[in-house]
């Protein structure tokens, strides 16, 4: 299937998709990525996703994607949890990734005896929610 080998772009959204109609704004990031890193031209396809809207087909266009066909309904995820205590921060990064990869929904830091303060304070790096999200995106999940 064609689709399957197209990138994929989470963009969570809140409101009903209409083909030929809704478009998201992309922000710097996410710009760089498409543009730079992964060479799309304007009019590209690519896939779009998120937990409430599911899977949509949608093409590149510079600053924004638009919504083409919608390929795979939204389904609920069984829930989840992963329990675990506090590591290094870019062990932490590597366990995260493979959680939501192996379809973790939540992930649950514990403090144990032996957690370092240091590991603690990592936590709410803005490079776990990257790894989350990337995991996502590579392991053709929706949620």
């Amino acid at each position: 299937d064609k689709a399957t080998k197209l990138p994929r772009l989470w963009l969570p959204t809140a409101a009903p998709v209409v083909p030929g109609e809704t478009s998201w704004p992309l922000d710097a990031a996410q710009r760089r990525k498409l543009g730079k890193v992964l060479r799309l031209r304007r009019g590209d396809a690519l896939r779009v996703f998120d937990s409430s809207m599911g899977e949509w087909l949608a093409s590149y266009e510079e600053d924004r994607v638009l919504a083409k066909e919608q390929t795979r309904e939204p389904k609920p995820s069984i829930p989840l949890e992963l329990f675990f205590a506090p590591i290094k921060k870019k062990r932490a990064s590597l366990l995260i990734e493979k959680a939501v990869e192996l379809g973790a929904t939540s992930l649950r830091p514990l403090k144990t005896q032996r957690t370092e303060r240091a590991s603690i304070q990592a936590l709410p790096a803005p490079g776990v929610t990257t790894a989350a999200v990337a995991a996502s995106e590579q392991s053709e999940r929706l949620d």
